[in-house]
């Protein structure tokens, strides 16, 4: 099997630093002069637990509330929802927009792909016709570890980056050091 340098999958168990992990390599992207795009899953946490999820555009720098967990006996109603959690499709609307709007930069990043795309097809669907359409220099895809496989089916060129706690701050340098080149 060939390996394609343009795509990265970032995977690993929860809290492992995924997100951090694309936070420096926009930064050292940025650094280079690279343009930058697409969306990142910022978690946020209230008395060391996770209570909401904030999708932020990278180009911008703009936050809008992506999920919350879902209180124990709130009624789901009409809302999409996934396990504990609570999801604000506007967001989802905003976020697919960017993704979609995402042509021709130097690094376009999705920050992540899980059940709601593979399972219901769902979630950032613009991220992955964005990843189809290949109109990029670099891309970095946040998958979900139990997604990995699938992921792997649909782009099978891929290079697949497994994080574990150990490994963030290698991986940042390793990473930047064989992906990140000046213009």
């Amino acid at each position: 099997m060939m390996v394609n340098p343009n795509i990265l999958l970032i995977t690993g168990d929860r809290g492992t630093g995924k997100t951090t992990l694309c936070s420096h390599l926009i930064q050292s992207a940025q650094s280079l002069n690279w343009e930058t795009r697409g969306v990142l899953s910022l978690s946020r946490f209230t008395n060391g637990a996770k209570a909401r999820i904030e999708a932020q555009d990278i180009h911008s720098g703009k936050h809008q509330l992506l999920a919350w967990r879902r209180s124990p006996g709130q009624k789901i109603g009409n809302s999409l929802s996934i396990g504990h959690w609570m999801f604000n499709e506007k967001t989802f609307e905003w976020g697919n927009k960017l993704l979609k709007e995402a042509t021709h930069c130097d690094l376009l990043v999705v920050d992540e792909l899980g059940p709601l795309e593979f399972q219901i097809r769902q979630g950032w669907c613009e991220g992955v016709n964005a990843i189809l359409a290949g109109r990029y220099r670099l891309l970095i895809v946040v998958v979900r570890f139990e997604f990995i496989q699938r992921a792997l089916q649909r782009w099978p060129q891929a290079y697949v980056v497994l994080l574990n706690e150990d490994s963030l701050v290698d991986m940042c340098d390793l990473l930047s050091t064989k992906f990140l080149t000046p213009l």
